[in-house]
């Protein structure tokens, strides 16, 4: 889904809706689980992001060039 909306800010939530069909017992931080395993599958660094950019109290970007 990061992919798919390369270049777009999404949101915790809408990752939660989109992605996991939220559900009352799945919190935000979930996804900054996740999105911290992918990363290190990645070999991505937070700090200096190649692949997925944090925008701090907004969401998350997939910003890695097409290629």
């Amino acid at each position: 889904y990061l992919i798919l909306n390369r270049d777009k800010v999404l949101s915790r939530e809408e990752l939660l809706t989109t992605i996991w069909n939220y559900s009352a017992n799945v919190t935000t931080r979930t996804v900054d689980t996740h999105i911290l395993n992918v990363r290190k599958k990645l070999k991505d660094d937070a700090a200096s992001p190649r692949f997925i950019e944090t925008l701090h109290g907004v969401g998350y970007r997939f910003i890695a060039e097409e290629g």
